[in-house]
């Protein structure tokens, strides 16, 4: 099996299942956007999906901005009108949805960015909308406003595993079938050196699952968790 399918062994069924499916090919086909002469590598991303009488997460913030606003930005915002004061702990949203009332966005927890022959990579949702910001020689409104495209480098060899996990953060106040919903996703490029929150159980859920449907040795991922983890965890070590 190549690294997309050990990636979708994980699907659920149903829609939330097709949202995931979506999400690992992007990722796994390097996804990036363009804003002016900025390309943004997305490594780390937090679906948001609002639908009424579809899929109601009541994590979603269902801004303005959220809905029928595909390749655009959405920071994040204290009320739902889309001039609503700026949340000082903010975070930065790719949009996806293309029609009103359902609100589909990407959270951008950690990203490489290139321009011209300088690049870097950002860890975490704040330092993302910083260096955003920074490399695009933005404001946060203009941001909102610029029009962005999409692209992918289907010409690039390196196809590493989807990892997933639940997203990080979310309060008590989120219902916990949304909660515990597997939206977040993480490329596995240089995996090992990204200080990512909560880093461990992503890997080792996937190498679990793995090996629990025989596409892998137990041997191949005791390594791979070495390789992506720089040690193996005995949850692995003991399958």
């Amino acid at each position: 099996m190549n690294n997309l399918e050990l990636s979708e062994l994980s699907l659920k069924d149903g829609f939330i299942g097709l949202i995931q499916k979506e999400t690992i090919n992007r990722l796994y086909n390097n996804i990036f956007f363009i804003v002016k002469n900025v390309k943004i590598y997305p490594l780390e991303v937090e679906v948001y999906y609002f639908k009424e009488g579809e899929y109601e997460d009541n994590s979603v913030h269902q801004n303005e901005r959220q809905q029928n606003n595909i390749n655009h930005f959405y920071i994040h915002r204290f009320g739902k009108g889309k001039n609503d004061k700026y949340k000082g702990h903010a975070g930065i949203d790719f949009v996806w949805s293309k029609e009103n009332n359902l609100y589909y966005t990407w959270l951008l927890r950690s990203v490489i960015i290139k321009k011209n022959n300088q690049s870097d990579t950002f860890i975490g949702p704040m330092k993302v909308l910083q260096a955003i910001k920074d490399w695009t020689c933005l404001s946060f409104e203009d941001l909102e406003t610029e029009t962005l495209s999409f692209e992918y480098e289907l010409n690039n060899n390196e196809k590493y595993p989807v990892f997933t996990s639940e997203r990080i953060g979310l309060t008590d106040s989120v219902d916990k079938k949304y909660r515990v919903e597997t939206l977040r996703f993480i490329i596995a490029k240089d995996y090992a050196n990204c200080k990512y929150k909560q880093k461990s159980n992503p890997v080792i859920n996937f190498y679990k699952k793995v090996y629990q449907v025989g596409a892998e040795s137990k041997e191949t991922c005791l390594s791979q968790c070495k390789l992506y983890l720089n040690y193996i965890p005995k949850k692995i070590k003991e399958m």
